[in-house]
């Protein structure tokens, strides 16, 4: 996929509950119902407890997700485990991505047609991730035409809209799902200062910090998909309309951050994390995505609020970080992120110096993880009047 491709679309191959195509569970076909195959492109990187970095899902490192199918054309995704056997779908079922190739899926079948040359009844299909759980269900809401989910900040949390199959679909016809992200995922690296060459006074500005003992971000925690009915024409009126169609709510909190490649709160030790001396990417979230404005300075003054704001503490500070995003250097309108964030990376360089300042600036990243398009965001210095504690 082209790294312009800001759709943020993925797709994998839907399997059995079980862990692979042979294991499915063996469902007679009928006069009255037929298998169901689904298949699905890839389009971006998805993981099932942090940000997934492969093209394509392996044994190594399986994809689960939910899957919901229905008969009903007006969008309703009960859940009363018709199987299609009667002529009805209402089921909610798990699948597991293991490989690019069509598979089966568990529990449901195709109705057959109801009368001799008689059309047969479509199944829609919708799907999420991550998968449901007691724990963190996917929750059917508004008499089951909507999703609802609530994360905690690792989850990688995304939805692939409405398709349909019917019986007699051919095999390398399988209906194919796409993925879309529905989150922001920052990315956050910290140093002592990257322009000092001396290890000393880099392990001094460290020690005059101390450990960082918390690092949240204030974001809503809950999603909901408004309509699974709805469609889209094709991959560019996708990555433009699919916000429209989500709402998030829940409790705006402070969202911890997690070690980054884990699943892991930030910082694991409760003794804090020691500021490192080089460069490193440390953490990362999955929050609530926000809408880009043109923000700039008048007078000293921020005209308008920054996008999201971090909340540091560190054995002897506590200060809040705002993060203004930006593409470019400069003040000019042209230089600032205006668009929602959803589906966006953004890595994000807290460079702590001596003297209570921390310069907050950001790379733009289009290396090994370009499918998750990406961005900077602005550069500032957090100074002495910011500083809430010692």
């Amino acid at each position: 996929m082209k790294r312009n491709n800001r759709y943020i679309a993925m797709g994998f191959v839907l399997a059995s509950m079980l862990s692979c195509t042979n294991d499915a569970p063996e469902m007679e076909q009928t006069d009255e119902a037929s298998r169901i195959y689904l298949s699905a492109g890839i389009g971006e990187v998805v993981s099932s407890r942090t940000p997934y970095e492969l093209t394509a899902p392996t044994t190594e490192h399986p994809l689960n997700v939910s899957v919901w199918a229905t008969t009903d054309d007006t969008g309703k995704y009960p859940d009363s485990d018709l199987n299609g056997s009667t002529g009805t779908v209402e089921i909610h079922t798990e699948a597991h991505f293991q490989s690019g190739t069509p598979q089966l899926l568990g529990k449901a079948i195709y109705p057959k047609e109801p009368t001799e040359g008689a059309q047969p009844a479509p199944v829609y299909f919708v799907g999420f991730h991550p998968q449901s759980s007691d724990e963190q269900p996917w929750s059917a809401t508004n008499d089951n035409q909507s999703a609802t989910f609530t994360f905690t900040g690792k989850e990688d949390v995304m939805f692939a809209p409405q398709i349909s199959g019917v019986y007699n679909t051919d095999f390398d016809a399988s209906p194919q799902f796409n993925f879309y992200h529905l989150l922001t995922w920052l990315r956050i690296e910290m140093v002592a200062d990257k322009d000092e060459d001396d290890i000393i006074n880099k392990e001094a500005i460290a020690k005059a910090w101390g450990k960082i003992t918390s690092l949240t971000i204030k974001s809503n925690n809950q999603v909901t998909v408004n309509s699974l009915k709805q469609t889209y024409a094709d991959a560019d009126q996708t990555k433009k309309e699919i916000v429209n169609n989500l709402t998030f709510g829940g409790s705006e909190i402070g969202m911890n951050f997690y070690h980054t490649g884990t699943d892991t709160s930030f910082p694991i030790d409760a003794g804090g994390y020691a500021i490192p001396t080089a460069l490193t990417e440390v953490a990362y979230v999955m929050c609530a995505p926000v809408q880009g404005d043109y923000q700039h300075t008048v007078d000293g003054k921020d005209v308008k609020k920054p996008e999201y704001t971090l909340h540091l503490t560190t054995e002897k500070r506590e200060l809040d970080i705002p993060i203004d995003l930006k593409i470019a250097d400069g003040d000019e309108e042209t230089s600032y992120f205006t668009e929602n964030t959803r589906g966006h990376q953004f890595k994000i360089l807290l460079n702590f110096k001596m003297g209570n300042v921390i310069s907050v600036s950001a790379e733009i990243s289009l290396g090994a993880n370009a499918d998750w398009y990406t961005h900077g965001t602005g550069t500032g210095n957090i100074k002495e009047d910011h500083i809430k504690g010692e």
